[in-house]
């Protein structure tokens, strides 16, 4: 992390054009007949600028009364066009395409403005497009150009950089000539991320009657209104000498790595429909928050993600026109992004329709299939994962090899606070009422709380977290700019978009549809540009050179050179070539080579190679103010150059080589000289070998370059190496050292602890625990996953650098037992005795593999029905790290009844009281005479005509001890009844209960006296 302090955003500056030529500008655009006319009207006509408008007005300005007419300073001033000022035609972007016009971001040639105007008639003239009376010749890169008007726009510079430009006066004002060097210098400002970056809710023109919201790029809801896109129209105001460059790729609904879907519940917004994916947005395609079809979830026409999309721009033909070294350096990266992978969408709608939704929703589990969880427990674990999902956009951002110089993390803003001086918390009481007509379908006070004080809280925490992570900048001070500001805050006073707002704005007609809620009005973008450009101005700043040491003090004496690692280019050839160098002089560092390219046959060589140098303030480097003597012979040839960006230093170069140095770039650090060498566009040619990097040691800048100079030919190098400072300071500037073992491959049944280490060979480390240490993965109890991620530690030393140890993924743990599925017997099945049945069931594991899967009886063999009763199978399945899951199936096994026969065979059976009947049945073969439970049977009184079953309570009668019998021949069983005179006239239910445990029922009818017995009811 880059060390610096803040500064106050400054007021724009007018563009040389914009400022003392503001008379003849107006007078162009009206008519000389109106120029009396304005030049007449009241100061107060002319509108202040405002410096967050993005479209301001044509012409404004400070109120002031017209000056008197002053010549340029220097015999001329310059500026450069505006490239963007807001507008959406500025954005140059095609929605049909959605890219940015190539011819924007690499321009053929670059343009700047001329005012050289000696006197006033002679500006007046030349805005009106009339003669002056002075000839103006001005000489820029070779060519003359010769007028007679003293305004000129010049469009032929080929590429960024420096120019020498002359100019001679002649005629009655005659002077020069003079010369000043014009750096020709465009900011690429690029924004990825989410809906915050992208200005949803804002649309560059809302719906007119039957016309629909108009939007810079209608599928991610982009508009001019964004403060990503505020900021850099403002930074373009800022400095008459530079222009910007502003792309945007962000895209209302992105996540950055989470991929996610259409709910399949309407009260669940965590639920998923696969058949309908929305895409990621940032590192993976994305569907986009209104495509042109809102039926259609066919994946191949989803947008690209926003880093290949950022790749196309950025990269480009290298040699083409507008296009000298294949891809453009990005000056400030704005990246929004975090909130969708956390969820918030999601967490806000679960509140809206649940009261006290922290702990009362409940909403799918993050694993398919498993369930619901709490709402607060869903979060806590999507918040978790924050960390590595910014860790894969930094390595995303890596492997895309663009050279990035900043990269700005955003922080998101608070909606939930009110100005409402009776409210004590100054959190708002409801919030979303609006987004629905029912009542209390709305966020409470107390889940407003909870958004603020815990979710809200948690997604800036891990903002602030990643810019420390990934040497990345935080632009904090954006969710306390909001506080007060919130969605129920009074209009007027209100930077949050509410629900019927949106719908009014940009449709559609549900207020629980439209996606501008919750995010900030233009009001709120202008305050979130505010604190863009308060953090990047001092980045994109020339800072100030050392002017050396104070007087009266004695310069300090360099420290020892050393000569950096093997050099760029062939190997010294005795007798072919003679040493050189070129070196910065004393108290100087390098920042940057420059020479001369030479065509030898078709390959382009490094002809002619001299450093670049500035001064040190405490090591933060200046603008180059001093070059050494070049090495080889500097006539002819074509220039070039490589320098490092503004306040970075040069500690190694790479580039081509084949017999002479085809190719030649530096590689930069940070002015503090931590973090990794990136490489600055080189010069040279595309033949040879890729060579390099040779990087001077750790903590050392370079001071010089050395080589051979082939003696025959003097236009070539044949090699070039770095001679670099050893910086002595007391100060300890380096974070220490942290080194965490990887995931070991192998599968845990319990959370993994990762050993890692810290050391600080400075100041040392300011906990001496954080020497050793180890990272534990989380895992719930009873999941199973092949990517469990540690936490992160951060370790400081007693110099206050920090470094971050962690997360470490890919571990693979293991905390759920096999899944046993069980087919055969089912649970509480009924077999038949000597019923040939065969098991079914099997076992798997989704986490570490299975061991074994064991039953009492195998799978495909015969289960146990020799014997009547109950019986079971258990089967246990374990996985390769011991967890077991066992379960039991438990069945019965029956005689196989075949209901009762002879006289209790009819339904309502008739027989006389007080002879011995005999019952019979078959239970299809010979189990013994055992097969009746014991004290059965037995027989109770019952209404005549019913066979409803009595229950076995009111069985009151046990029948006289009587015999069981088994006839082979019949395969019958017989029981004689022995019944009672008693029961003439009545009706009995006959029940026996065998020894399998069922019940068998037969009613009686007992023949009344003088009526004899039949089969049935007469």
């Amino acid at each position: 992390m880059r060390r610096r302090s803040m500064t106050q955003l400054a007021a724009p500056v007018p563009r040389a054009s914009r400022g003392r030529l503001g008379a003849a500008l107006v007078a162009l655009a009206v008519g000389a007949a109106g120029l009396a006319a304005v030049s007449a009207a009241p100061a107060a006509a002319i509108p202040e600028c405002d410096p967050l408008d993005p479209d301001p007005a044509p012409i404004c300005g400070p109120v002031f009364e017209d000056p008197p007419f002053t010549p340029p300073e220097d015999g001329f001033e310059w500026s450069r066009p505006v490239r963007f000022d807001g507008s959406v035609a500025s954005f140059r972007w095609d929605q049909a395409s959605a890219t940015h016009d190539p011819g924007y971001v690499h321009p053929s040639a670059w343009a700047a403005d001329f005012d050289a105007c000696a006197t006033e008639a002679d500006a007046t003239a030349a805005a009106l497009g009339a003669p002056t009376a002075n000839t103006y010749t001005w000489v820029i890169r070779g060519e003359t150009i010769a007028r007679q008007s003293c305004l000129l726009r010049y469009d032929r510079f080929p590429t960024q950089g420096t120019y020498e430009v002359e100019l001679t006066v002649s005629g009655p004002d005659a002077a020069g000539p003079v010369t000043q060097e014009v750096a020709i210098r465009d900011i690429l400002i690029v924004s990825i991320g989410d809906s915050y970056a992208s200005g949803e809710g804002n649309p560059d023109a809302p719906i007119v009657v039957d016309q629909p919201a108009q939007w810079v790029d209608r599928r991610c809801h982009r508009s001019r209104f964004g403060g990503p896109a505020v900021a850099a129209a403002n930074l373009e105001r800022t400095d008459p000498h530079t222009s910007v460059t502003f792309l945007s790729f962000a895209c209302s609904g992105a996540t950055i790595a989470r991929p996610y879907f259409v709910p399949s519940d309407d009260y669940d917004y965590y639920s998923e429909d696969r058949d309908k994916p929305l895409g990621v947005g940032v590192l993976a395609p994305y569907r986009g928050t209104e495509p042109n079809d809102l039926d259609d979830y066919d994946e191949t026409e989803f947008l690209p993600s926003q880093i290949d999309q950022l790749v196309a721009a950025a990269t480009c033909a290298e040699g083409s026109a507008g296009c000298p070294f294949g891809e453009r350096r990005i000056d400030a990266l704005l990246v929004s992004g975090g909130g969708n992978d956390m969820g918030f969408g999601p967490i806000a709608a679960s509140c809206v329709f649940h009261q006290d939704c922290s702990g009362n929703a409940t909403v799918s589990h993050w694993v398919s299939g498993a369930g619901q969880v709490n709402l607060s427990t869903r979060f806590e674990h999507d918040a978790s994962l924050l960390p590595g999902i910014y860790g894969q956009l930094a390595d995303a951002l890596d492997e895309t090899g663009l050279n990035i110089a900043e990269t700005y993390l955003t922080e998101y803003p608070d909606p939930t606070t009110t100005n409402d001086p009776d409210d004590a918390d100054g959190s708002c009481d409801r919030m979303l009422e609006d987004t629905n007509g029912l009542p209390f379908v709305e966020i409470s006070d107390v889940e407003t709380r909870w958004a603020r004080e815990v979710v809200l809280s948690r997604l800036n925490d891990e903002v602030a977290a990643a810019t420390l992570a990934h040497d990345w900048n935080l632009v904090d001070g954006i969710s306390s700019q909001f506080v007060g500001h919130g969605y129920c805050a009074p209009d007027g006073q209100r930077w949050i978009r509410r629900a019927s707002e949106s719908v009014t704005m940009q449709g559609p007609d549900d207020a629980a549809k439209t996606t501008g809620t919750l995010h900030p009005t233009a009001e709120g973008h202008r305050a979130f540009a505010t604190r863009i450009i308060e953090e990047v101005s001092p980045d994109l700043a020339i800072l100030p050179v050392d002017d050396g040491p104070p007087a009266g003090e004695p310069p300090v004496a360099p420290p020892p050179l050393t000569v950096a690692t093997p050099p760029l280019g062939g190997p010294p050839a005795p007798g072919l070539g003679y040493r050189a160098e070129s070196l910065c002089p004393p108290g100087m560092v390098l920042t940057g080579i420059r020479g001369e390219t030479r065509v030898v046959a078709v390959s382009t060589t490094v002809a002619v190679a001299g450093a670049v140098c500035a001064g040190p303030d405490e090591i933060v480097v200046g603008s180059p103010q001093s070059e050494g003597p070049p090495m080889g012979d500097a006539a002819g040839g074509t220039t070039g150059q490589t320098v490092c960006p503004t306040g970075q230093l040069v500690v190694g170069i790479e580039g081509r080589q084949g017999d002479f140095v085809d190719q030649i770039g530096v590689r930069c650090r940070p002015a503090d000289l931590t973090g990794d060498a990136t490489p600055a566009t080189p010069f040279g040619g595309a033949g040879g070998t890729p060579a390099g990097p040779f990087d001077c040691p750790a903590g050392q800048p370079a001071v010089g370059i050395n080589g051979e100079v082939i003696d025959w030919n003097p236009d070539h190098l044949r090699s070039v190496s770095l001679v670099c400072l050893a910086v002595e300071t007391d100060e300890d500037m380096t974070p220490p050292t942290v080194s965490c073992a990887g995931a070991d491959g192998s599968w845990h049944a319990t959370d993994v602890a990762i050993a890692c280490t810290a050391a600080d060979d400075g100041s040392g480390l300011a906990d001496p625990v954080d020497a050793s240490f180890s990272l534990t993965t989380s895992v719930p109890d009873g999941t199973e996953t092949a990517d469990a991620t540690t936490g992160s530690r951060e370790v400081c030393d007693a110099a206050g650098n920090c470094a971050t140890a962690g997360p470490v993924g890919a571990n693979l743990v293991d905390k759920r037992g096999p899944t046993v599925t069980f087919t055969t017997p089912a649970d509480g099945a009924t077999h038949l005795l000597g019923a040939d049945v065969d098991a079914d069931y099997g076992c798997g594991d989704g986490g570490s593999g299975l061991t074994s899967c064991e039953g009492t009886v195998p799978s495909g063999a015969a289960i146990d029905t020799s014997t009547v009763g109950p019986h079971s199978v258990t089967v246990t399945g374990t996985d390769q790290v011991g967890n077991a899951t066992t379960v039991s199936h438990g069945y019965e096994v029956h005689y196989d009844f075949s209901g009762f026969g002879g006289q209790l065979s009819a339904a309502l059976a008739r027989v006389n009281a007080g002879q011995v009947v005999p019952v019979t049945f078959s239970l299809s073969g010979n189990h013994g005479l055992d097969v009746l439970a014991a004290g059965w049977p037995r027989s109770a009184d019952v209404a005549c005509g019913s066979t409803a079953p009595v229950d076995d309570g009111e069985v009151t009668e046990n029948p006289r001890p009587q015999t069981l019998t088994y006839d082979a021949g019949g395969d019958t069983y017989t029981y004689l009844w022995k019944t009672d005179r008693a029961w003439r006239g009545t009706c009995r239910q006959f029940v026996i209960q065998l020894a399998d445990g069922t019940v068998h029922r037969a009613t009686v009818t007992f023949a009344a006296p003088g009526v004899p017995p039949g089969p049935g009811p007469r």
